[in-house]
């Protein structure tokens, strides 16, 4: 079985395939964050963020994620 911080690394080694950078560590942490059933307001407080960066952050890394 895949652990989640292998998700984590195969998702950052296909942006970096694509658009050749790797996720920052806000990126994995959101990703890791929803990947464990977080809240984004449970991630921006563990991460010390707003909820609405990290709602922001998302938005822009699901659509990433998506044109992969």
């Amino acid at each position: 079985m895949i652990d989640i911080q292998e998700i984590v690394n195969i998702a950052d080694e296909l942006i970096f395939s694509h658009i050749g950078e790797h996720l920052n560590d806000l990126q994995k942490t959101v990703l890791l964050g929803t990947i464990q059933g977080k809240s984004y307001l449970e991630i921006a407080s563990e991460a010390q963020y707003t909820e609405k960066y990290i709602k922001d952050t998302a938005g822009k890394l699901w659509a990433l994620l998506g044109s992969v």
